[in-house]
């Protein structure tokens, strides 16, 4: 049995509702007897019964000729995330790009930025990776700079994959950074 053939058969649905909201919103134990649902309007509920049981979200008894049912754990799963997607699919909110929960502010100095920027400016026009020698570090305030940044995630320094000496590159961490540093200064 498939998820099609219970969202095809209308009754599966409304059966799953009835027992759902009996039992979970109005926080009754709740059963409905085959009879029941046949004077309700429904042709043949064993059918849609047998679907629902086959699929593992009712349990079943037979009583007295008739059969009795209601729902399991799994069938208030299914009816709970079945009401989630008819709400969304029925909300008239256009979804856009989640916003990330938290910014981090790494709290960079004017110097740390320019560094950071220059680290960007420069694997764009060579590439991913630039030799270290490449950056001119010619005293220990820049080295401490670029320090900072390796400590803080938003460069890499990695042994050259050609073999001699080391290259830096730019973290994902480091992009958004800039991307956010680019942001905060149009607006």
């Amino acid at each position: 049995m498939t998820l099609y053939e219970i969202l095809v058969n209308r009754p599966c649905i409304w059966i799953l509702k009835e027992l759902y909201e009996a039992e979970v919103v109005n926080k009754k134990v709740y059963t409905i007897r085959a009879s029941d649902l046949r004077r309700s309007g429904i042709k043949h509920p064993e059918k849609y019964i047998l679907i629902l049981e086959k699929n593992g979200l009712l349990h079943v008894d037979d009583v007295s000729k008739d059969i009795v049912i209601s729902l399991n754990q799994k069938g208030k799963e299914f009816f709970k995330a079945f009401d989630k997607l008819k709400i969304l699919i029925e909300s008239q909110v256009k979804i856009i790009d989640e916003k990330p929960v938290a910014k981090i502010d790494y709290g960079l100095n004017e110097k740390e930025k320019k560094a950071l920027f220059a680290v960007y400016k420069i694997t764009q026009l060579v590439g991913n990776d630039i030799p270290i020698k490449s950056l001119i570090i010619d005293n220990k305030k820049q080295e401490v700079v670029y320090s900072k940044l390796q400590k803080l995630n938003l460069i890499a320094r990695v042994k050259s994959k050609k073999g001699k000496g080391m290259t830096i590159s730019l973290t994902p961490s480091g992009k958004k950074v800039i991307q956010q540093e680019f942001s905060e200064k149009l607006m």
